[in-house]
């Protein structure tokens, strides 16, 4: 012990004797831990943490076709016709969306086209009002419905 506490004395007075190599190691070493710090932050989040679904890990997305996915008359056949999977459900990204408020602003948000058995399948609730009814989901453009969630 009494040979650390005099390596860090020495160390102490060789780092204060050369400020300017002091203050470069400092902020070397910052921005590392820093950098790190948030490349792990994002990795964490978007791959290692489960998705707050229910039974996140039994989710498969599949996407064939010419442009990457189902038409929606496929997809409910599959939807119908499935034996292999418990639940199917049918999603479209879009582009950001305007959402028009009664005090007139019109921020633009990310949307997306979903079948109406999306969220029952995904096992989340809606804590203020209801999600899609399945009634909502046979007649194309019939009603547009609308799903807005807060992400905290």
């Amino acid at each position: 012990m009494r040979t650390f506490i005099q390596d860090l004395r020495y160390g102490l007075r060789m780092l204060l004797k050369r400020p300017v190599f002091s203050l470069v190691a400092v902020i070397t070493l910052a921005l590392g831990i820093g950098a790190n710090l948030t490349i792990f932050s994002f990795v964490d989040t978007m791959f290692r943490r489960p998705l707050p679904v229910r039974e996140p890990y039994q989710l498969v997305t599949a996407g064939l076709g010419r442009d990457g996915g189902f038409a929606y008359p496929a997809y409910t056949y599959f939807r119908d016709h499935n034996k292999s999977f418990a639940a199917l459900a049918a999603h479209y990204s879009t582009a950001p969306l305007d959402l028009a408020t009664p005090d007139g602003d019109s921020p633009m948000l990310n949307g997306a086209v979903v079948s109406a058995n999306y969220f029952s399948m995904l096992g989340v609730n809606a804590s203020l009002g209801r999600f899609f009814s399945p009634d909502e989901d046979t007649v194309p453009d019939r009603g547009r419905v609308a799903v807005i969630i807060h992400v905290s």
